[in-house]
């Protein structure tokens, strides 16, 4: 059983690069991810179109359950990324200031987006500044005072058990290493 909001099934696939938007390899980043991604999306969509036609001529699907069409509008209306940034939190910051934002709240003057939130400033009022500057005081204090720590998984305790094997076979060698160089002399 999966529940979540229908939009997110509205949002076209990321995967259509297989490479996520916030990890492109171009100088570019997004907006090239997006240049490409367009194309690929669109060579989906006729297929899936295509598709979602025979099922219906069979019918196995109703004109109402087609996907492509709200895919389509997910993509053109900027949907697509606030559903992508709701699934990939670790994306959100650079996916809202470099998408969402603008979407909702318009341009802003600064030529780079993850500067524009000293622009959105100015839609706060006193009350949400001083709020918001007591969240991040308390917010540093407790970094200050947390101890950052993970359980490993098997994955890693293998690699763990990996390195000093390999450390503890070094240090054998170098304990090793003069009856060695007699050994190689005698020969």
């Amino acid at each position: 059983m999966y529940a979540a909001p229908v939009e997110f099934s509205y949002a076209p696939p990321w995967w259509l690069l297989i490479e996520k938007p916030e990890y492109w390899p171009t100088d570019s980043g997004i907006e090239d991810w997006c240049r490409v991604y367009e194309c690929r999306l669109q060579t989906f969509l006729r297929a899936m179109s295509s598709r979602e036609d025979q099922a219906i001529r069979q019918c196995q699907l109703k004109e109402s359950q087609r996907l492509s069409g709200h895919m389509r509008e997910s993509w053109e209306s900027g949907d697509f990324w606030v559903s992508y940034a709701a699934r990939n939190n670790f994306a959100f910051d650079a996916i809202y200031w470099q998408k969402i934002d603008r979407q909702f709240f318009g341009p802003t003057t600064y030529p780079d987006p993850a500067d524009a939130w000293k622009e959105r400033l100015e839609l706060l009022n006193a009350k949400e500044k001083c709020d918001m500057e007591e969240l991040v005081a308390r917010q540093l204090k407790y970094k200050e005072s947390r101890v950052l720590a993970w359980d490993p998984d098997e994955y890693t305790l293998g690699h763990i058990d990996i390195a000093k094997k390999a450390k503890e076979k070094e240090s054998e060698l170098k304990q090793r290493e003069p009856e060695l160089r007699i050994v190689r002399k005698l020969k």
